[in-house]
């Protein structure tokens, strides 16, 4: 699988104002360089048909299953901890999303990822977790974005067959060769920011240091992809951080993809990976 000609980073929010805080960087790649083209909210971006969350996801599926030989990196956990899965009664990643969706909202995915946490612990958190210091995918800060992402992202795009979600899919892509497929990716801004020695923290806000190191931070990833003066400021603009983010993400999958990397833990293919990946690699084959 050869680094692809497009890129797409998504932000991604289960709020109840996902439509304005899910952002979309786009960039593709030209004689080699990348090149951010496009960096937009959903309400601009994807025009979803509703304010609630729902509509925000439905119109983000239909946009990636547009997004032909493009990768794509998602900014929500796509998977839960091993014995946490075991405990709703998977043993497959895709039995998990089957799993997850059987709950009819976040909280009520909480509730049941606890009771099936093992030991004296509220939570569990993923090898990815563990290394990169992040949440674990049913902690009350991102049960939202896990729930949302697994059950209306990620469900449909599996189940109908129309993207690779990596690693999980990592040996069927390799197989279909020139497939053309978008390889959806997980991938987490602040780690993508911590691995390229900028700011991982306290960029999101619209005070004189907040918005300091968020100049900083678009410095520092236009040393990888080349925006333009206009979506640049764009970005710089937004005190929430959310374009930053998606710009993160975006350059964080390039990296991952051109890296060719793959995971090293030993329950990846029912846990996954966070890219661009910190938890140990390995080159994949073409």
């Amino acid at each position: 699988m050869d680094p692809p000609d497009r890129v797409v980073g998504v932000d991604f929010s289960g709020a109840r104002d996902a439509r304005e805080n899910v952002w979309i960087a786009e960039c593709e790649r030209t004689d080699g360089e990348l090149k951010l083209v496009g960096c937009a909210p959903a309400s601009e971006r994807l025009a979803p048909t509703g304010t609630d969350p729902v509509a925000t996801t439905d119109a983000l599926v239909s946009f990636i299953c547009g997004l032909d030989g493009t990768a794509v990196g998602l900014d929500f956990p796509f998977s839960l901890p091993v014995p946490v899965a075991h405990g709703l009664g998977a043993t497959t990643w895709r039995e998990t999303l089957d799993a997850v969706a059987t709950y009819d909202d976040a909280s009520a995915m909480d509730a049941a990822c606890q009771d099936a946490t093992p030991g004296d612990r509220t939570y569990a958190r993923r090898a990815c977790d563990e290394v990169l210091d992040s949440f674990s995918p049913y902690h009350f800060f991102v049960k939202k974005q896990t729930y949302h992402g697994m059950v209306g992202v990620l469900r449909p795009l599996a189940t109908a067959g129309v993207a690779w979600v990596l690693p999980f899919d990592t040996e069927k892509a390799r197989a279909a060769g020139s497939d053309s497929r978008p390889r959806l990716m997980e991938t987490y801004p602040a780690a993508v920011l911590a691995r390229l020695g900028l700011h991982d923290e306290r960029y999101k806000g619209s005070g004189q240091s907040e918005c300091q190191r968020r100049e900083h931070n678009l410095a520092g990833l236009r040393d990888h992809v080349t925006a333009p003066d206009s979506l640049a400021d764009r970005i710089s603009a937004d005190a929430d951080g959310d374009a930053l983010d998606a710009l993160a993400a975006a350059v964080g999958t390039d990296v991952a993809v051109r890296e060719r990397v793959m995971p090293q833990t030993a329950d990846w293919r029912v846990e996954g990976a966070i890219y661009p990946l910190t938890n140990g690699a390995v080159e994949m084959s073409s």
